[in-house]
């Protein structure tokens, strides 16, 4: 069989073949710029902003036929002119046929090829083949990102409406995002505020996470595949936004919600902020027909993890995210 990679063509032929391959990784994996069907990929190709970033993907052929991908690309949350993320993709039908060798080749050829610095490539926790791999071609461990999971039909969420209640007597409110963006004129603004606040202490590896700008956020918050603006929340006391929670809907599974962020303002730490929010989340799953609410949190944040496993999440699967650094 022979193997042939070439650049991928913005065409339907290559959307529908690359998508059918996130599709086939999308139960197991945590997929960055992956989506799972032509259209959310189209969509997100769209939004990406080629002056601003870098994304190139390649597919692999074995007899005519898409047998796998790669990508490298700068992520806009996490940008540096010479840091990538990478991934690459097989058909399951086709592993152990050279052709995940070939397109991670492919893939950092090119990446030295422009000078760049390091390049970070996720693998499942379980997956030690994936780990040992990348470990033998330069790779290093730098993170590990756990998925929590709550069964919200069986979660019993009532021993924790005493943190809503403490907050409500300082005058602390929690909204939905919809019902903020019409009560706050200076809705957009206020809440950009505090969502740049919020993830500036993201903890992260390298550096924090770039502030996003009012229209990225609106994007983020409206726009996006798997935006649920109605199942995102803000605490307000007064006029001051307190804090935030944001929540997509799953692109693969209709009885799930993916929770994004919770962050609280500094100044409204330790008032049972975060917890009154969670509420809400869990509330709002329970009265729309969710079964579940997952979230990821990083090893590197001790407090996140502890607030999640104290509210009945429990932890599913590991996410390792592995950097090699180009020396130059």
């Amino acid at each position: 069989m022979v193997v042939k990679i070439r650049d991928f063509v913005p065409e339907p032929r290559d959307y529908e073949a690359v998508a059918r391959l996130n599709a086939l990784a999308w139960s197991t994996d945590f997929l960055d710029f992956e989506p799972p069907t032509a259209e959310d990929l189209r969509a997100f190709d769209r939004a990406y902003d080629p002056a601003k970033y870098t994304l190139r993907r390649f597919v692999a052929e074995e007899d005519g036929e898409v047998a796998g991908y790669a990508f490298y690309a700068h992520m806009p949350w996490a940008f540096e002119p010479g840091a990538y993320w990478a991934s690459v993709r097989c058909d399951p039908a086709r592993r152990g046929r050279g052709i995940g060798r070939s397109l991670y080749h492919r893939v950092t050829d090119e990446l030295d090829r422009i000078g760049a610095k390091s390049v970070r490539i996720e693998a499942r926790e379980e997956d030690s083949m994936v780990r040992e791999a990348l470990e033998r071609r330069g790779f290093v461990e730098e993170v590990r990102s756990s998925a929590y999971v709550i069964d919200v039909t069986r979660a019993d969420v009532g021993a924790f409406r005493g943190y809503a209640e403490r907050a409500a007597a300082e005058g602390i409110e929690v909204i939905s995002l919809p019902e903020f963006k019409e009560r706050e004129p200076a809705w957009l603004s206020k809440l950009h505020a505090l969502h740049s606040a919020v993830v500036r202490e993201i903890p992260l590896p390298d550096e924090p996470l770039p502030e996003r700008t009012p229209a990225e956020l609106v994007d983020y918050l409206f726009n996006a595949p798997g935006a649920l603006p109605e199942a995102c929340f803000i605490a307000v006391q007064g006029e001051r936004c307190a804090g935030e929670c944001i929540l997509y809907r799953s692109q693969d599974d209709k009885a799930e919600l993916e929770h994004l962020v919770t962050g609280v303002d500094n100044d409204f730490r330790g008032r049972g902020v975060a917890f009154a929010l969670k509420l809400r989340t869990v509330e709002f799953a329970q009265q729309n027909g969710y079964k579940r609410i997952t979230t990821w949190v990083e090893s590197n944040n001790p407090s996140m993890l502890a607030i999640n496993e104290k509210f009945g999440f429990v932890r599913a699967e590991g996410i390792l995210v592995l950097k090699k650094s180009f020396l130059r």
